[in-house]
């Protein structure tokens, strides 16, 4: 049914929250501002691009500013990127579904830090395109990583498969004529998920097997 599936990568094949954290405490306190308190809460900050990140955390629109704390949260993640964790299972899936799909990535991450963080985690090798940001924020969002790989694969937008763990995912997904498969393991709440109508939604990696191994 489909040809290509398409993965992000925070909150679908890993658990970045702590790293990105520190990060973001780290940008914080660089730049003269108080540190977030509540670590957990910041998991709506995983996922969407830098510059949308932390202009929701500071309530301001100071491009200067932001632009500061993005370049100091990007010096601190580069030491800590590769503490993410894997989700049990996802790299089984990945091998197991590379057999007979192309696998790609599209992230919100720089695409250097992305490929820093599969190749940690021994799983570069089955993903034939890999999309992130750029170094100065550009191509950021979902919808742009998204319709940049079918550009570089090639065919219709209906022989891919997006597979996200936030609205936003599924969201762009849509945008480029692509059906997405909803993870509720992630950062995601089920609403979120809900509101956003993927084609199939997966509560574990358990069931994102079943799902993808189906077809």
């Amino acid at each position: 049914m489909y040809r290509c599936l398409i993965f992000d990568l925070d909150g679908t094949i890993v658990d970045s929250l702590p790293g990105i954290t520190k990060s973001v405490n780290y940008a914080l306190e660089s730049c003269g501002l108080p540190r977030h308190q509540d670590d957990q809460s910041l998991s709506w900050f995983v996922g969407p691009p830098l510059r949308e990140g932390f202009e929701g955390l500071t309530k301001t629109d100071d491009a200067l500013l932001i632009d500061k704390l993005i370049l100091a949260y990007r010096q601190s993640y580069r030491d800590v990127a590769l503490e993410s964790r894997l989700y049990p299972g996802i790299a089984e899936l990945l091998v197991d579904v590379s057999g007979a799909k192309t696998l790609a990535l599209a992230t919100s991450k720089m695409t250097s830090t992305a490929e820093r963080i599969l190749r940690h985690h021994k799983l570069d090798h089955l993903f034939g395109v890999i999309v992130g940001s750029d170094p100065d924020g550009a191509l950021s969002s979902k919808e742009e990583s998204i319709g940049r790989v079918v550009d570089s694969i090639g065919g219709a937008g209906s022989d891919y498969l997006f597979i996200g763990d936030r609205g936003a995912d599924v969201i762009g997904a849509r945008k480029n004529g692509v059906d997405s498969v909803g993870v509720l393991y992630g950062y995601g709440t089920a609403r979120e998920i809900e509101d956003a109508r993927p084609r199939f939604v997966a509560k574990t990696v358990a069931d994102l097997r079943g799902i993808l191994l189906a077809m």
